[in-house]
């Protein structure tokens, strides 16, 4: 996977946006934003996207419920979980990523180096295919 793929952040805050889209155009990624998740349905309808970054607390619908309609949509789309609101060791997401449902988590508040290994360890996930 090229560095010049399109990263889709799906979050509601205006400053974790803010944060991410600067963080991964840092990192050489064209990122693309929606602020829910039906705009992120339509987005990823319209266009190609390497991976994607949900949010799971949105305002149109819980990003799990994002995630599976992004799964029966496009199950190779990789998947990094954002929250605030549940821990890593949510029993969900430990079964998503068992599952291979989702690539990694990354709980809020974050540091950049977090995102950057999640984001790192999910590229690799999908060259190595």
């Amino acid at each position: 996977m090229s560095k010049q793929v399109a990263a889709l952040i799906v979050e509601d805050e205006k400053g974790v946006s803010w944060a991410l889209d600067r963080l991964l155009r840092s990192m050489g990624y064209d990122a693309v934003i929606a602020d829910n998740g039906q705009c992120a349905l339509e987005l990823i309808a319209q266009r190609a996207f390497g991976f994607a970054l949900v949010d799971v607390k949105l305002p149109d619908m819980d990003g799990t419920e994002l995630e599976t309609a992004i799964h029966k949509a496009h199950p190779d789309l990789p998947i990094i979980l954002i929250s605030g609101y549940i821990p890593e060791d949510d029993g969900v997401v430990q079964e998503w990523i068992k599952a291979g449902r989702i690539c990694d988590f990354i709980g809020k508040p974050f540091e950049h180096a977090d995102v950057r290994k999640a984001i790192e360890r999910t590229i690799s996930l999908f060259t190595d295919r």
